[in-house]
């Protein structure tokens, strides 16, 4: 018989913390809601995983637990989910302007804040310098996160944006989240009591002509994508340029690079246009298609997704490179 029984965060990310962003950033008072591992270690590369449409962090509550349990990136990789505006925990006073303009807005002023501003004088135990700067960053985003994360990058405000990866960007079959356990870990980020709720009365049986009354009371959805669900059409508007062409990588002697990318899907996503089918062959990313999973990929296989990012980091060999170890511990200054 399969448990339903709700599960807490602690299991899967090392902390949870409430973070303001200040007015003269943001005239919405938002404050997010962040799960993070290896929060406090500022010297280390940052991986940032985006939630889709309706979702929260915690839908990438299993592939965050797996990543942060990988010897290569225990030690060596934060990782950040945060609630997105209008999702999850996360609170402002305008929870449902979600134009992509806007959430791109939010996720470049979060990561600048977070991240944007550290000098970054990294020591080794001996107090010689080695190194400073703000951390790479690894953009994760799924369905209209995977919109955001792309945006972005083709902006170039974030500095050091290191990947990119987009996780079936356009639902087409959905079949809801396939993995009872990660239900029981995302669910509790989406839902909430609203005790002044109309719930609507189902019952198959009833009488057509004398409906049952809807009660008051019960579980809603936190994200009310009703209300913003004239912004859908932005979320996916010209990605196609966006994710190949403009998304570049600043280099010290100004020689923009593309930066590396993959695209996951799911198993009855849409194929690939004649656009994007060109450039897979021409090696512009690289791709994936998950069998057996749904819209949710990261939920139903967390296991596919945690092996094809970390695979693909090691094809490319520049990033969570352990320190000699006479160079560690480091300190952060």
């Amino acid at each position: 018989m399969t448990d339903y029984e709700p599960l807490d965060w602690p299991a899967y990310f090392q902390s949870k913390r409430r973070y303001a962003i200040p007015p003269q950033k943001d005239p919405t008072n938002i404050v997010y809601t962040l799960y993070e591992s290896n929060a406090g270690r500022k010297h280390l590369p940052v991986i940032v995983l985006i939630h889709g449409a309706g979702h929260c962090a915690r839908s990438f509550a299993l592939v965050a637990q797996a990543l942060h349990a990988s010897p290569n990136l225990s030690l060596h990789a934060r990782i950040l989910c945060p609630d997105l505006r209008g999702h999850g925990e996360t609170t402002s006073d305008d929870q449902t302007n979600l134009d992509l303009e806007n959430l791109a807005q939010d996720l470049e002023t979060l990561l600048l804040s977070l991240y944007g501003d550290n000098d970054g004088r990294y020591l080794d135990k001996t107090g010689k310098e080695i190194g400073r700067g703000p951390p790479n960053i690894h953009l994760i985003g799924h369905s209209m996160g995977g919109s955001i994360v792309t945006e972005v990058a083709y902006r170039n405000r974030v500095p050091n944006i290191s990947s990119l990866f987009v996780l079936d960007m356009a639902e087409v079959e959905s079949g809801t989240v396939r993995n009872a356990l990660s239900a029981r870990i995302s669910f509790p980020g989406m839902i909430v009591y609203n005790p002044t709720a109309l719930i609507p009365a189902t019952n198959p049986t009833h009488n057509p002509n004398n409906p049952p009354e809807p009660t008051m009371g019960g579980f809603t959805w936190r994200t009310d994508l009703l209300a913003s669900e004239h912004h859908c059409l932005s979320w996916f508007r010209n990605q196609n340029h966006k994710f190949l062409s403009s998304v570049l990588n600043p280099t010290p002697n100004n020689n923009p690079q593309k930066i590396p990318k993959m695209l996951i899907f799911a198993e009855h996503s849409r194929r690939l246009d004649t656009e994007l089918s060109s450039a897979r062959l021409e090696g512009r990313f690289e791709f994936l298609r998950i069998l057996q999973a749904g819209h949710a990929v990261q939920e139903d296989d967390p296991e596919a997704v945690t092996n094809a990012l970390i695979q693909y980091w090691q094809e490319l060999g520049v990033c969570f490179k352990p320190l000699p170890k006479h160079q560690e511990p480091l300190l952060d200054v």
